[in-house]
C-alpha cells in the first residue's frame, strides 16, 4: 500500500477500518474502538469521540503512532463484535477488514 497521504504526520501511519455484512455489502454508522496492545494508550487516541464508518462501511483512522492495535466493531444494541489486531508501520497505510453478522 502506498505510504502516507497529504496531510498526515510524518513517522506515523494511516488504518483504513472496512465494515462489511456476510454478503460483502458495507456498514455504515458502525462504531469504531482502538486500543493499544502491550503498550500505554497515547493521550490522542484516549479522546471520548464517536468515531463511526461512513457510508462505504469506512472509518479512516489517521496519524497513528506505529505500533500494534486491536480494532473493534460493534452493531449498536446488539451483541455482534468483531475485533482484529493490526500492526501500523511508520508512513503506511493499513486496510482493515471486518465482517459483521
Amino acid at each position: 500500500m502506498p505510504s502516507g497521504s497529504p496531510g498526515t504526520v510524518a513517522n506515523r501511519g494511516t488504518a483504513i477500518i472496512e465494515v462489511r455484512n456476510p454478503a460483502g455489502e458495507p456498514l455504515p454508522v458502525i462504531p469504531v474502538e482502538v486500543r493499544t496492545v502491550d503498550w500505554p494508550m497515547p493521550a490522542e487516541l484516549s479522546e471520548d469521540i464517536a468515531r463511526m464508518t461512513d457510508a462505504r462501511g469506512e472509518y479512516i483512522w489517521t496519524d497513528l503512532p506505529p505500533g500494534e492495535y486491536e480494532f473493534t466493531v460493534r452493531v449498536p444494541g446488539e451483541d455482534v463484535a468483531a475485533a482484529r489486531r493490526v500492526t501500523v508501520a511508520a508512513d503506511e497505510t493499513s486496510r482493515v477488514p471486518m465482517t459483521l453478522g
